[in-house]
């Protein structure tokens, strides 16, 4: 994935090869502190081998039924991170290796009302309604 320039400076976003390094345990531990539990699911599906990911970073998403409609999962900045405009850099990488790699738009889910704020204020709109996505953005 490409880095992503901001007024904090460069943030190098690496596509995920394995999960065993120094740097994921404490991120998969804070999460779990934090009550993250999406996390686990991250790391069993990884494990099995259910979801190593369709294109660098994303998933195509799988209730949508076409391939060039992507699904942001499982998305987590660490405490110490956030307020710094990691996440939405993160998320910025994130549209720009999308849009590389043939992704006209991305839906997400999720029940938290401030990682909903957050990704409204990315300009991802509100879906009411729909069991499988809480959240949509064109890309192309």
């Amino acid at each position: 994935m490409p880095a992503a320039d901001g007024p904090q400076g460069s943030l190098r976003v690496d596509s995920v090869t394995a999960l065993d390094t120094p740097n994921f345990e404490a991120l998969y531990a804070e999460a779990l502190r934090t009550g993250f539990g999406a996390i686990t699911r991250l790391v069993d599906d990884w494990r099995s081998g259910a979801n190593r990911f369709a294109k660098p970073g994303l998933n195509i998403d799988p209730y949508a039924h076409r391939p060039d409609i992507g699904r942001i999962r499982r998305l987590y900045v660490i405490q110490e991170a956030r307020r710094r405009r990691v996440g939405s850099r993160l998320v910025s990488a994130i549209e720009s290796a999308a849009i590389a790699g043939g992704f006209s738009r991305l839906y997400l889910r999720t029940h938290d009302p401030s990682s909903a704020r957050f990704y409204e204020t990315l300009g991802y709109e509100r879906v009411p309604d729909d069991p499988w996505k809480t959240h949509r953005r064109t890309l192309l």
